[in-house]
């Protein structure tokens, strides 16, 4: 109820803040831009780790080429290597409380890929 409050709260401001920005003078830009083939590449902290863009554009100012490295795929090795060192831990619990504990390792370490990309597959042998 809290969220559905505070996007509520947040529409509301968003709608005044907008007025208001309607409502100031403006002065108008040259917003001409040259463009010109290039490589551009930065780094950005981000809640997990670093994020690396590598963009490649052309003459024409269209993105040719283009490489995202994200902390997920960053933290992906020292995951595996945490699963492969908890679950001897935790092999004397039952199948279900097994998975959830591994599932919660999963999450600790981003919480958006048990529910994006279904990383986790547990098979009981």
């Amino acid at each position: 109820m809290a969220q559905v409050v505070e996007c509520v709260h947040c529409a509301y401001r968003a709608l005044a803040d907008a007025d208001e920005l309607l409502d100031m003078d403006w002065l108008e830009e040259d917003g001409s831009v040259q463009v010109k083939a290039a490589r551009c590449i930065g780094a950005a902290d981000v809640p997990r780790g670093v994020l690396f863009h590598d963009y490649t554009v052309d003459d024409s100012g269209m993105i040719t080429d283009a490489n995202l490295v994200i902390p997920t795929g960053q933290n992906l090795n020292n995951l595996e290597h945490d699963l492969h060192a908890f679950v001897p831990q935790i092999l004397d619990r039952q199948p279900d409380e097994i998975r959830l504990f591994m599932e919660m390792l999963v999450r600790a370490y981003d919480p958006c890929i048990s529910c994006a990309t279904h990383l986790l597959e547990v098979e009981f042998v």
